[in-house]
């Protein structure tokens, strides 16, 4: 219990660090809506090339080399976030953006170093496993991390349906998890995707994108007395 209430008492120091300065305020809503549209353009052409180019190897690595490079210039946004801000907040807050920064760029860097590694390795089978799993963590991570965002946001806000809609959110993920992670759409090549990798992706597309757009039209209330 002691645990919980140390918790909440650090999210209440991350609200209040943030709150106090609309110029954070801003910026985090602004990457946050960055990120849900890189990460939605991501997707739609991932569909686009699921169900109509999924032989096509120059679609595949046109992608690829544009998640790259979409993800590089958010990482500098949120470099030049991060400089602006180290000079004024708190330890706590600065923290929370350096976890961010880990589940968000760090670990799909990883998955994109395994994934080449599963391609020229030896030993496929053990690494592909290690990759695997790499990136269950990595979903597991985002899907926490955009869950104590809304948490996060409920705080702002005053509204508690945004914990309801945490809380949702995660439960949904992990009956995916079990329920439905294994193949349940094809195309005509005989290519599958499973359920659960639709639903990460639309949450952490759309799912950005509309607590960004929440966040804009709110922000007059950000600094409200509690």
């Amino acid at each position: 219990m002691k645990s919980f209430d140390g918790a909440l008492e650090d999210i209440r120091i991350i609200k209040t660090s943030i709150g106090e300065n609309k110029g954070s305020f801003d910026k985090i809503y602004k990457f946050l809506l960055f990120l849900g549209i890189v990460n939605l353009v991501g997707f739609m052409l991932t569909a686009l090339g699921f169900f109509m180019f999924t032989l096509d190897d120059r679609y595949w690595m046109f992608i690829g080399n544009m998640n790259i490079v979409m993800h590089l210039l958010l990482f500098v946004y949120f470099v030049k976030v991060y400089k602006e801000e180290k000079i004024s907040s708190n330890k706590y807050y600065l923290a929370f953006l350096n976890i961010f920064a880990g589940i968000v760029f760090l670990l799909p860097f990883l998955n994109l170093i395994m994934r080449f590694w599963v391609s020229f390795s030896v030993y496929y089978r053990d690494v592909s496993e290690t990759f695997f799993k790499l990136r269950e963590v990595s979903m597991t991570s985002n899907i926490l991390l955009f869950c104590f965002i809304l948490v996060l946001c409920g705080l702002f806000l005053k509204k508690t349906s945004m914990f309801f809609a945490s809380a949702v959110i995660f439960l949904l993920y992990l009956i995916f998890s079990v329920v439905y992670n294994v193949p349940t759409f094809d195309n005509i090549e005989g290519g599958s995707i499973p359920l659960l990798a639709i639903y990460y992706d639309l949450v952490k597309s759309i799912g950005y994108i509309v607590v960004a757009t929440i966040l804009k039209k709110n922000r007059a209330n950000v600094n409200e007395p509690n």
